[in-house]
């Protein structure tokens, strides 16, 4: 099996993307962890996802890094071979 190559947040950060091309980890207290593709502002150092509304408009939504623990780039996982 291949190790992949997670990152710890913060000792390292993403470089900036435009998409949503990151898994990133989340442990809050009292929950399990749990993971959520998102994307990363490297000028402004914060993780967003976008959400869509009724209307069919997206918008991006800031993520708190206050519980993130570690990420990687989607690019980065392997698919599975046939």
């Amino acid at each position: 099996m291949t190790k992949l190559n997670w990152r710890k947040y913060p000792d390292e950060k993403p470089c900036d993307t435009s998409d949503e091309s990151i898994i990133i980890v989340i442990n809050e207290p009292f929950n399990k962890p749990y993971t959520l593709m998102c994307g990363y502002n490297e000028r402004e150092h914060y993780f967003f996802e976008y959400r869509l509304h009724i209307d069919g408009e997206y918008d991006e939504a800031d993520i708190s890094d206050e519980y993130i623990t570690h990420w990687i780039y989607v690019d980065e996982i392997p698919l599975p071979e046939e």
